[in-house]
C-alpha cells in the first residue's frame, strides 16, 4: 500500500510539472503574439504609407501642415493646395523660433509677480489667475510637442523617401542588365544560326 501511494504521489507531481509547462508555454505563444515592438514598428509602418492610396508620404501640403502621397494633390483632398518636398518643409519647420515655451514661461513669472503684490487681490481671485495663466503654458507645451513629433515624422517619411529612391535605382540598373543579358543571347544565337548553314555547306562540298 505504501508503494501505491508514493507511486500516486509522484503521478500527480508529475502532471503538476506537465500543467505548468503547458501553462508557461501558453504565456509564451501569448507573448510572442502580442509582441509590443513588433506591433510598435507595424503601426509605424502604417504611418508612413497614406491612407487614402496607400503610397509611401513623399510630399508636404502647407496649405494643410500633412504628410502627403503623390496622389493626393492630384486625385485626392489636396488638389490645388501649395506643396513643398520633403526637405523644405523639415528645414522650414525646424528654422521657426522655437523659445515660445521660455518666453511663455518668462511672462508667466512675471504676471504672477504682479498678481501676488497686488494687495486688492483675494487667495481664490490668486487660486483661478494662477489655473488660467498654467492652461496658457500648457497650450505652448502642445504646440512645442506637436511640433517635435511632426518634425521626427517628416524625417521617418524623408528616410522612407531615400531608400525607396535607392531601391529604384537598383531595380533600374538590374533591368538595364538583364535587357543587356537578353540581347547578347539574341545576338549568340543568331551567329550560330547563321553558322550552321555554311558548316552544312562545307560538309557537303567535302563528300563530292
Amino acid at each position: 500500500s505504501e508503494e501505491e501511494m508514493e507511486d500516486e504521489q509522484e503521478s500527480e507531481a508529475e502532471e503538476d510539472n506537465q500543467e505548468g509547462e503547458s501553462e508557461a508555454e501558453g504565456e509564451t505563444e501569448a507573448e510572442s503574439e502580442f509582441d509590443p515592438e513588433i506591433e510598435m514598428e507595424a503601426e509605424r509602418v502604417a504611418k508612413r504609407k497614406c491612407p487614402d492610396h496607400g503610397l509611401d508620404l513623399s510630399t508636404y501640403c502647407q496649405e494643410d501642415r500633412q504628410l502627403i502621397c503623390v496622389l493626393c494633390p492630384v486625385i485626392g483632398a489636396h488638389r490645388g493646395h501649395q506643396l513643398s518636398t520633403l526637405d523644405e518643409a523639415f528645414e522650414e519647420l525646424r528654422s521657426k523660433d522655437s523659445g515660445g515655451l521660455k518666453a511663455a514661461m518668462i511672462e508667466l513669472v512675471e504676471r504672477l509677480k504682479f498678481k501676488s503684490s497686488d494687495p486688492k487681490v483675494t487667495r481664490d481671485q490668486m487660486k483661478v489667475f494662477i489655473q488660467q495663466e498654467f492652461k496658457k503654458v500648457q497650450k505652448v507645451i502642445a504646440d512645442e510637442e506637436q511640433k517635435a513629433l511632426h518634425l521626427v515624422d517628416i524625417q521617418e517619411a524623408m528616410a522612407t523617401a531615400h531608400v525607396t529612391e535607392i531601391l529604384a535605382d537598383i531595380q533600374s540598373h538590374m533591368d538595364r542588365l538583364m535587357t543587356q543579358m537578353a540581347q547578347a543571347k539574341e545576338q549568340l544565337d543568331t551567329s550560330n544560326e547563321s553558322a550552321e548553314p555554311k558548316a552544312e555547306v562545307n560538309e557537303n562540298a567535302g563528300g563530292f
